[in-house]
This record gives C-alpha cells, sequence and structure tokens, in this order.
C-alpha cells in the first residue's frame, strides 16, 4: 500500500512534490507530499476518464475550488489548500491528517472504532462536529456523497470530513454515488442523503457495529442502566437513517438541533440541582418528625449559610455547553482558560445545556474593544438579559420576537460605576429569585427590578462585530 513504485510519484505540474503513497481508493491516490512552502501536505490524485465527459471532472474542479477560496476555513472540513486539473488528471493539496504506526497509516473512524464503540455523549460530539462542517458545504450548494467512517479523518485530534472527491453541486438529476452501505435505500442524492449518511457514522460510533447491521443494537446498550441514552440516540439515528427522504432530517442544524436536545436529555434530564433539593427536602421531613427539638437549629443554620459557588466551566473544554445555533451563533473557543467569542458579523450566544432555579450567575468578562456589546443571561427563554451596551448597562426582563411589539417596563438602562474597555475585566451577576432581581458589577448594586418566576439556562452573549473574554463563571443556588 505504501510501496511508491505502485504509482507515478513525479510532480503534478507547478504542484506539490509526492513524497510517499498513504493510500488508495475506488477513485484516486493520497500522497504525503510537499508543497512549495515546504510543508508537509495531503495529496489526491485523481486520473482523468477520457471516455467520460469532461464536464464531469470540471464540475468536481468547481466544487473543489469553492471550497478551496470561497468558504472559512470550517473545522468540521479538511481543509483544501490548492487545486488543479492537468490532461490526465485532477489534483488537490489539503491538512495532512494524523499518521500513527510504524507504517504511517491515516488515523481514520473506522480505525477508532475497530477498537472500541465511542460513548454516548462521545460519539454526538464527533457527529455535531461534522454536522457543522457539513452545513457550510451544503449552504455553498455542494454535497459531500460518500461520508463513512474510513473518509473521517483525525486531524491534529480533531475528526474531520475528508475523501471529497466526489463533491459536486447539488443537482436533481445525481446519481447514486459513493458506498452502498451509507446510500439511502431510495430518493435523491442531495443534502439529506449527507444526512442519512451521518445518521449511519453515527450508529457505528455508538454501536461498534457496521453500518450494514442497522438497525440491530448489540446487547451492552440494552442493559437497564443504559436504556435511556440507548432510546433517546436510536430514535435520533432512526429519524437520520428513515427510508423515506421527506422523513430525514432535511438540513443539518435541524439535526444538530435535535443532537443537542437529545445530549442534553442524556447528560442531564431534569436538573441536578433540583434532585438535590428533593432529596434534601425529603431528608429534612423525616428528620423534623423524628428529632424536631433537636433537628430545627441545625436545619435553620443549614438555610441560613449560602450555598457554595458551583463552577459551570472548567477553563479547558466547552463540556456543558451548546449553542443554539451553530453557524448563526459561534464560533466560540477556549484559549488561555477563559471561553472566548471570536470578532466576526455575527451575534454569539452560548448558553448550559442544564437549567438551573433561583440563585446568583456571575461572570469575568473581558471585552475585545472599547463600547462593546456584551451581555448574561439568566433564565432562558423569558429570564433576565443583563448588558453593558456601549457607554450604559441595560436589564432586559424578558425576550420577544421580531414581530411582537415592545413592552412598557420590559427593558431600562442605567449608568455604572465603571465601564470596561478593551481588555478591561470586571465582574457582572444577577441575582435572581421569583421577588426581585439584583444587577451587580464588581460586588456593587446597581438596580433592583422586578422578579423572575421559575429558572432555566444561563448564557453568554456577544452583539456582531464585537468580541470578548469570560472566565470565573459560576452559580450559587438558593437554598
Amino acid at each position: 500500500m505504501n510501496d511508491m513504485s505502485a504509482s507515478k510519484s513525479e510532480p503534478v505540474l507547478g504542484g506539490p512534490i509526492p513524497v510517499r503513497l498513504l493510500g488508495r481508493g475506488a477513485v484516486g491516490e493520497v500522497w504525503l507530499a510537499h508543497d512549495a512552502a515546504g510543508r508537509e501536505v495531503a495529496l489526491k490524485r485523481i486520473p482523468i476518464d477520457h471516455h467520460q465527459s469532461r464536464s464531469r471532472h470540471e464540475r468536481e474542479l468547481a466544487a473543489l475550488q469553492l471550497l478551496a477560496n470561497q468558504l472559512d476555513e470550517q473545522s468540521g472540513l479538511i481543509h483544501i489548500f490548492h487545486v488543479g486539473m492537468t490532461d490526465d488528471e485532477l489534483w488537490y493539496t489539503m491538512e495532512l491528517a494524523d499518521l500513527v504506526g510504524d507504517s504511517l497509516e491515516v488515523l481514520s473512524l473506522d480505525k477508532a472504532i475497530d477498537k472500541n464503540s465511542f460513548g454516548a455523549i462521545d460519539a454526538l460530539d464527533v457527529a455535531k462536529h461534522l454536522l457543522m462542517g457539513l452545513s457550510d458545504l451544503h449552504n455553498a450548494g455542494v454535497v459531500h456523497r460518500d461520508i463513512k467512517p474510513s473518509n473521517i479523518l483525525s486531524v491534529g485530534g480533531e475528526w474531520k470530513l475528508g475523501d471529497i472527491g466526489l463533491l459536486a453541486e447539488e443537482r436533481t438529476e445525481m446519481t447514486a454515488v459513493g458506498t452502498p452501505d451509507f446510500i439511502p435505500p431510495w430518493g435523491p442524492i442531495d443534502r439529506r442523503a449527507d444526512l442519512y449518511a451521518i445518521g449511519r457514522v453515527l450508529y457505528c460510533m455508538v454501536t461498534g457495529l457496521p453500518a450494514r447491521s442497522f438497525p440491530t443494537l448489540p446487547k451492552e446498550l440494552l442493559v437497564p442502566q443504559r436504556q435511556k441514552e440507548t432510546k433517546l440516540l436510536n430514535a435520533l439515528i432512526i429519524r437520520a437513517c428513515d427510508p423515506d427522504p421527506a422523513k430525514r432530517f432535511q438540513t443539518a442544524d435541524e439535526f444538530l438541533t435535535a443532537m443537542y436536545s437529545t445530549q442534553r436529555e442524556i447528560e442531564y434530564g431534569p436538573s441536578l440541582i433540583s434532585r438535590r433539593q428533593a432529596i434534601i427536602a425529603a431528608g429534612g421531613v423525616v428528620v423534623t418528625a423524628s428529632m424536631a427539638p433537636v433537628a430545627w437549629p441545625l436545619i435553620r443554620k443549614k438555610i441560613q449559610s449560602p450555598a457554595e459557588w458551583i463552577s459551570l466551566f472548567d477553563g479547558r473544554r466547552l463540556d456543558g455547553w451548546y449553542m443554539p445555533s451553530p453557524k448563526e451563533h459561534g464560533p466560540w473557543v477556549v484559549e488561555s482558560g477563559e471561553m472566548v467569542a471570536e470578532k466576526n458579523s455575527h451575534y454569539k450566544s452560548i448558553q448550559t445545556l442544564q437549567k438551573y432555579p433561583s440563585g446568583r450567575f456571575r461572570v469575568r468578562v473581558t471585552p475585545s474593544h472599547d463600547r462593546a456589546r456584551i451581555g448574561i443571561t439568566y433564565g432562558h427563554p423569558g429570564g433576565s438579559q443583563f448588558l453593558f451596551y456601549e457607554d450604559k448597562y441595560v436589564w432586559i426582563g424578558s425576550g420577544k420576537g421580531p414581530d411582537q411589539p415592545e413592552e412598557a417596563g420590559r427593558w431600562r438602562s442605567f449608568p455604572g460605576p465603571v465601564m470596561p474597555s478593551a481588555g478591561q475585566s470586571i465582574t457582572m451577576e444577577v441575582e435572581m429569585s421569583s421577588k426581585k432581581t439584583r444587577l451587580f458589577v464588581n460586588g456593587e448594586l446597581l438596580q433592583e427590578v422586578d422578579g423572575v418566576a421559575g429558572g432555566g439556562e444561563l448564557g453568554l452573549h456577544v452583539w456582531g462585530g464585537d468580541g470578548g473574554r469570560f472566565r470565573d463563571i459560576e452559580f450559587q443556588p438558593f437554598d
């Protein structure tokens, strides 16, 4: 497989220099190569079949050029560097996948699955990452057509969609190409077919079984302690892989939304804090009934003592957080122990997977430039939003739709002790209960406004054109 004598190793015309053959597939070869800058890249070479219409290869070339030149570099897609075509072959260079073992084999997802099936949350994280890249691809009018574990590659430890030699503009007359186990049984080969393939990939990751075994579930997923996650994952995969294209997910974003919902139910279900409070309350009834004279002072002391602050961010990963619409509300990354909203034209929002009851939510916030627009939310949806907006602080009591009229008293603005400038950090805090909402900056009370009943998700928000950094993200429940 890695014998260089098995194929030509001459440089492609005006292109990179092939060094070592890494693999050969149905439509071409992949080489380890050096580009003009001397960096190591992967070189895909696809022979041109002169018995077929050249327009087909020109369409493939146009799709590759679109990916290389018009799409932003997307973490869920192998990044394309250069594309070219000679009389004999179509070629392109891309990110080099991680190479493992003495034989320098490309690390693909099928190899990882062969070693062990993925846990539910890890599998969903990989699938979400791929769908984010696929969403950009589809929105550009291009479909992949050959999604399968062997075409999903590890690049710097991240799984990305690779082997894109079958990329094509989305057209109604496209015929079925790719790998049979990942092609829908009927219907057009359009973006829904790509989503069908992602569903099959998710099935392989979760079960450790080949795609042809679908919808069989291994016995280890049917044990009582895993029944909940199995039921939720199975419902997600069954919809993605429905034979009827009208019943499948219609867009990558729709599939992503369902994945986030499934992950929240698997990880958290009902609020962990609510369950803890229910256990304490139940225990209190028993103790009070049997030992009231002795237990009451201890219980009263417990009520009066503030609960400990709970950290919501470990400074390393975004576990426990999600973007409501990743394409519209990102990107968010972790950098130097802080959660970072990168500066771009999008409104950026990230929220906790878990819902929280009444309590205090505080965050250390650092804007990327002067007169920024950054806020925190407590009790989404319909909760309280507290933000600094250019030159003032603003409190908004609840959300409203774009077509709904503004309600008197729904929001108010007021001066604060300090308006942060670029690189200056402040601590924003919302204390929320059904009776009152109190707003603090650096521990100083700014406003006390009407309360909001119930709890909900906690969120961080940055408006379009702005960026910001967040750390010391904590929550303190009311006992």
